[in-house]
């Protein structure tokens, strides 16, 4: 899944050096093992963002991972529900009190949870989040046309781009894999008509608001932690 990632300046300011040397060392101490340095690291980033600097979500998503490498599997699962709220200290969700990005960003963080859940052992749940990670990019599609119609830009591609998330081949065959590890295939036909309806229009911004719908579409009854 690709999606877009903010850009620092050229020159950035003090305060964005700063933040990027936290994340640099914690980059540094994960590759050497030193889990609880690569844990405090993302903490002292995310302090220095939330004073004016936002970061973009795979910033933000280092410290839950790291967490869940060290074995804090439930401090990690709580951090990455905080980072579903726009209200996030450090998380860049909009700029000037615009929410621009929640989409993105969800679908962002509902893939690494995903990847969380696989790991905890759970394949039935993680799959639920793959399906709402594949929903919220494709709504990001329509926040994109939105503004390309404020500013006047045709939207013939991006309304294109919206439409091919609801074609049951890319739902099938994007979805198909995490299905398959939790032995859920025989929901595919359920899924797709789901997806395809639910596509229709905007999304819910709450986290996890669609995680229901989506557990009695597929039959899902586990759950974490």
């Amino acid at each position: 899944m690709n999606h877009p990632t903010l850009v620092f300046p050229t020159d950035p300011p003090p305060e964005l050096l700063a933040i990027r040397v936290e994340l640099r060392n914690a980059t540094d101490a994960s590759t050497v093992g030193n889990l609880d340095l690569a844990i405090t690291h993302p903490r002292c980033a995310e302090l220095l963002a939330s004073k004016g600097w936002g970061l973009d979500p795979a910033s933000c998503l280092r410290l839950p991972m790291y967490l869940q490498r060290a074995s804090r599997s439930i401090e990690a699962w709580a951090e990455l529900h905080a980072l579903l709220s726009p209200d996030h200290p450090a998380l860049s969700y909009g700029v000037s009190g615009r929410i621009l990005w929640l989409a993105t960003n969800h679908s962002q963080i509902y893939d690494k949870m995903r990847i969380f859940l696989q790991r905890e052992g759970k394949p039935a749940l993680a799959a639920c989040y793959s399906v709402m990670s594949y929903v919220y990019e494709a709504d990001n599609w329509r926040d994109n046309i939105a503004d390309l119609r404020a500013h006047h830009i045709a939207t013939r591609d991006a309304s294109a781009s919206l439409r091919s998330y609801r074609d049951p081949g890319l739902i099938e065959s994007t979805l198909t894999r995490d299905l398959r590890r939790a032995n859920l295939l025989g929901a595919v036909p359920a899924l797709i008509q789901w997806t395809r309806q639910t596509l229709k229009t905007r999304l819910p911004t709450a986290g996890n608001a669609l995680l229901d719908p989506i557990r009695t579409v597929l039959g899902v009854t586990e759950s974490y932690p």
